[in-house]
């Protein structure tokens, strides 16, 4: 999903004394052990599934499921006891996934030296570009104009007699090194690493929870201890700022609100 720099998490391991319980259920192979984070993560995933569906609604239905109205499919064929819970849960976690999403995108347009525009008309993930910015990207990776967004923001300047723009149009077009299409160093890596986990356990144990369920604390010094940094940096306040400035939701009720590490283990509580 994103390019990240080596990070130390490989080295550790979750705590033996971390409380977990087996799981009675013989059939439900991917979950041999419970931790007390286990259902959240259960049901974060579940939610994805049912996030795929909602978005082939139509809008009316759409709106109806933000609000909070569940179509009764959606909790049909559930084991007993989780229907409940993802009845309770499920428009919260959907609005979580759909944050995640648009935090990456946000992360992309850094990536690809695009300009965040709420006005814009092209949507890429649910962010809005700048329309200008995006169209001499392209020429600037194609060495063309020959596409419906050039067209359409040449002719634009045109009527605005935009002189700058294309002036800026004809260097994109005449640079002879070719740029990256991404490039991730222009973003932080904590931004990616935060991102990249916030839903989905990609650079830890999938057994580990996922960070979205963490309060700012506890995830500061998970990223502490992920990046190999001294406790303390991040700080909370910081990983409040990226959350709040990437749109970020996490869980209303976090599970996670402190990690410590002994030797080579982490320990969630």
């Amino acid at each position: 999903m994103v390019t990240l720099p080596q990070l130390q998490l490989d080295n550790f391991r979750l705590s033996h004394r971390q409380k977990r319980e087996t799981n009675p259920d013989l059939t439900d192979y991917g979950w041999r052990q419970i931790f007390f984070w286990t259902e959240g993560v259960r049901l974060l995933g579940y939610a994805g599934r049912v996030l795929k569906q909602v978005k082939e609604m139509n809008s009316a239905a759409q709106e109806q499921f933000w609000r909070g109205v569940v179509p009764a499919p959606f909790l049909e064929n559930l084991r007993p006891g989780f229907a409940a819970s993802v009845s309770a849960h499920l428009v919260e976690y959907c609005e979580i996934l759909k944050s995640q999403e648009k935090a990456f995108w946000l992360l992309v347009s850094k990536a690809r030296r695009e300009k965040v525009n709420a006005n814009g008309t092209i949507s890429v993930g649910g962010v809005h570009l700048d329309e200008k910015c995006y169209a001499l990207r392209l020429a600037e990776l194609d060495k063309s104009v020959h596409n419906s967004v050039g067209r359409q923001v040449i002719c634009e300047a045109a009527k605005r007699n935009d002189v700058r723009f294309f002036i800026q149009l004809g260097r994109a077009l005449q640079k002879r090194r070719m740029p990256q299409e991404v490039d991730w160093s222009r973003c932080d890596p904590l931004a990616c690493f935060v991102v990249a986990n916030w839903c989905e356990a990609t650079h830890f144990q999938t057994g580990m929870p996922l960070l979205c369920f963490f309060t700012d604390q506890a995830l500061a010094d998970f990223c502490a201890i992920a990046f190999g940094r001294n406790a303390g940096n991040p700080t909370a306040e910081a990983i409040r700022q990226w959350r709040k400035r990437l749109g970020l939701k996490r869980a209303r009720t976090p599970k996670i609100r402190k990690v410590t590490i002994e030797k080579s283990e982490i320990l969630f509580a």
